[in-house]
């Protein structure tokens, strides 16, 4: 590996794209090197830590678009704890017209 793979500065990814593609070069780099029996270098396994908590970061600001009043919603509609069949099943028996 080269100085200018080392540097981070130098190649370091701007979108979640790019996070991602280089990563995947970096996984293919070290496939092939497993599979030719070489052992992975501790720089690339550093290198794919690096990269997996870049991809980690820049996608955190989309993981989790509920606010605490959408999941009150969900809980309190039996969606998230029950599920909407169940709930709707033991309404309908409940209120059975027999």
């Amino acid at each position: 590996m080269s100085t200018e793979d080392n540097n981070p500065a130098q190649n370091a990814p701007k979108t979640f794209s790019e996070i991602m593609e280089q990563l995947n070069a970096v996984l293919d780099k070290a496939a092939k090197a497993v599979s030719a029996g070489t052992p992975i270098d501790p720089a690339t396994l550093q290198q794919i830590m690096n990269l997996i908590h870049s991809a980690e970061t820049s996608f955190a600001p989309f993981a989790n678009t509920f606010t605490p009043k959408d999941r009150t919603r969900l809980v309190g509609g039996g969606i998230k704890n029950l599920g909407f069949i169940e709930t709707a099943y033991e309404s309908a028996s409940a209120n059975s017209q027999r």
